[in-house]
């Protein structure tokens, strides 16, 4: 039975030779292996091009999630003042009319007084709760349906604080 391995071997090894070196389509397979050959390869190395972007992603995801976490661990106590303007800028990322709305900080709490649209409100807090330094949010804000009426909320975008 050993030796059954080595002619079996050497048979296939001569079928393949044979359909390969054939003087009639002999080139054509050639080709074709060869351009199957050649697309594997580009498929192996897009493959690995995506598995080393992924992976980097995943490095910076998880380098931003650490420093957040030590960032909100370490946190110094911010200044009453730099807390009013990190939230009045994000504030500007959510709201249409900035202006009419009062921020009020005191040891990192946060008042908000003022007309908003309720489209806008829930996205407001969430953004203003957001803010490194946030301890409590204390919501005054007259929550309208619409800027009919209302003329602080009338007009264009006005993030201008």
């Amino acid at each position: 039975m050993p030796t059954l391995i080595p002619i079996v071997v050497s048979a296939l090894i001569g079928a393949i030779g044979m359909f390969m070196l054939d003087p009639r389509m002999g080139k054509r397979r050639r080709a074709l292996l060869r351009d199957k050959l050649v697309r594997a390869k580009h498929e192996a190395s897009d493959t690995l091009d995506d598995a080393a972007i992924m992976a980097g992603r995943m490095r910076d995801r998880a380098m931003g999630t650490m420093t957040e976490m030590k960032n909100r661990q370490d946190q110094e106590a911010v200044e009453d003042e730099t807390l009013k303007e990190r939230v009045r800028a994000e504030m500007g990322r959510h709201v249409t009319h900035t202006r009419p709305i009062e921020v009020r900080v005191t040891n990192g709490n946060v008042t908000l007084l003022g007309p908003v649209l309720q489209s806008e409100a829930s996205d407001l807090l969430d953004a203003v709760r957001s803010v490194p330094g946030v301890k409590n949010i204390y919501n005054f804000l007259q929550v309208h349906e619409s800027a009919e009426g209302i003329p602080a909320l009338q007009g264009g975008n006005t993030n201008q604080s």
